[in-house]
């Protein structure tokens, strides 16, 4: 215990020091906010508008999207692609059967897949033949955070024989009409996220949607080659906003842990601070 005068400038250092880590973090949370909302510009943009100088819209009659370029399609999803529905967990099988690995909801994630942790189900290999992912599959969660419901995440086949439970749609486009990244980028879009988030049944804290409301989602459909060329350019421009959202975020990791070692280092005498400390800081 230090003498009561050094606990007064030990305070006094810690509370001018903690407000201006705090101040920084709440100035790169900011950041972070901005960045998210340029994103989904970009997005936007590129996916209702498309990349072309000399764009011409025409009206489409869809509350959702009431113009796309003159030459595109505004078309429900149900049109372009399968909607799938996933495992239902808690099913007794008999007979022969084989383990598989399967993805929860916990498992995707906004804008990545954690797959650290993925959970695995004995069942019969005529039922897992039904529910598993291929490559180019559409991930699409039922359920979840409102802000978060509906967004697509391309699946790669990173875990092979993987399958899916029924809170995720698997969606497989038809591969003549729609690119499954083009796909991921109009869920992503804030057209997108407006319609999940009107559509979708709300509960307290979470919300759900359902196989109907997947199928009736809004395409604006240019012919594949705009779409491939589409998606080029949101993979460089998105990957851009990224890169500076991980550095900002790294950012505030360093100050968090740097405000907890500061307090740790003070309050035990690692770190002894002087009444010029105290001036420096407040």
């Amino acid at each position: 215990m230090p003498p009561l005068p050094e606990q007064h400038r030990i305070a006094a250092y810690l509370d001018a020091s903690c407000a201006a880590i705090d101040a920084a973090v709440s100035a790169k949370r900011r950041q972070l906010d901005t960045l998210d909302a340029l994103r989904k510009s970009i997005i936007q943009r590129a996916v209702t508008w498309g990349i072309a100088s000399d764009t011409v819209l025409e009206s489409t009659g869809n509350a959702w999207l009431e113009k796309i370029p003159r030459g595109w399609k505004l078309v429900a999803l149900k049109r372009i692609s399968e909607i799938r529905g996933g495992l239902t967990l808690g099913k007794q099988y008999e007979g022969e059967l084989i383990e598989r690995p399967y993805l929860r909801v916990g498992n995707v994630q906004d804008g990545h897949l954690d797959l650290a942790d993925v959970s695995v189900i004995e069942l019969p290999a005529s039922v897992a033949a039904g529910v598993q992912l291929c490559p180019d599959d559409v991930l699409m969660t039922e359920g979840g955070d409102l802000d978060k419901l509906g967004r697509g995440h391309l699946w790669r086949g990173e875990i092979a024989g993987c399958l899916h439970q029924n809170h995720i749609f698997a969606v497989r486009c038809f591969p003549h009409k729609l690119k499954p990244m083009f796909l991921a980028y109009a869920t992503a879009a804030q057209y997108g996220r407006d319609y999940f988030e009107a559509t979708g049944k709300k509960t307290t804290n979470l919300a759900n949607t359902n196989a109907t409301k997947v199928g009736q989602f809004p395409i604006p459909l240019p012919p594949l080659s705009v779409q491939t060329a589409i998606c080029a350019h949101l993979d460089a421009k998105t990957a851009e906003v990224d890169r500076i959202t991980a550095t900002i975020t790294a950012q505030i990791d360093t100050l968090t842990a740097y405000r907890k070692s500061l307090i740790h280092e003070c309050v035990t005498g690692q770190r002894r601070v002087t009444e010029a400390n105290v001036l420096a800081v407040v």
